[in-house]
């Protein structure tokens, strides 16, 4: 016996997987299931960031360096750009710069919020910006982090962010 998997009804319908995913491991036996849609769950676990950040260089570096670590990153190099995401594919976690061109981190931040509250942001400052950190977390900010940033303090405020939306 064969066992397909489709991976657009698995994402789309996360009750009726299971169910799915238990009547098939009565037929087929636990250990069939575990090497067959390994994968799939893989894929399915994997964190969800979106980057913003008007300096393309940083933005794409750490993005690969987050991909690296198995979480699936998307990019956006100004605030417009990042709603756009936002709106047609949403992240768990954005991490935003404050200091952009055209609109600024913080109208970003705003308006994110008001379009889905349950997404976390955490800020990116310069040295000598907390104030506009503390302004975000005002606004709704998960947390703030001050450039040059550490990446596995990023990776553990991203951690907390997504564990906070449970």
């Amino acid at each position: 016996m064969s066992l397909l998997i489709n991976e657009d009804f698995c994402s789309r319908s996360p009750a009726k997987t299971q169910d799915y995913f238990l009547s098939i491991t009565q037929r087929l036996g636990e250990k069939t299931i575990n090497q067959q849609t390994h994968k799939w769950r893989h894929k399915m676990d994997r964190m969800k960031i979106l980057l913003v950040d008007d300096e393309h260089e940083f933005v794409t570096t750490l993005a690969e360096r987050l991909e690296l670590r198995n979480m699936n990153v998307s990019i956006a190099t100004d605030g417009e750009a990042a709603l756009g995401v936002v709106e047609n594919d949403p992240p768990q976690v954005v991490v935003l710069d404050v200091m952009m061109p055209g609109l600024s981190g913080l109208e970003v931040l705003e308006k994110i919020k008001a379009m889905d509250s349950k997404i976390q942001v955490i800020l990116l400052t310069g040295h000598g910006a907390t104030k506009d950190g503390i302004r975000g977390m005002q606004l709704g900010a998960f947390d703030y982090l001050i450039k040059p940033i550490d990446i596995d303090e990023l990776i553990e405020k991203l951690n907390e962010a997504v564990k906070s939306m449970v």
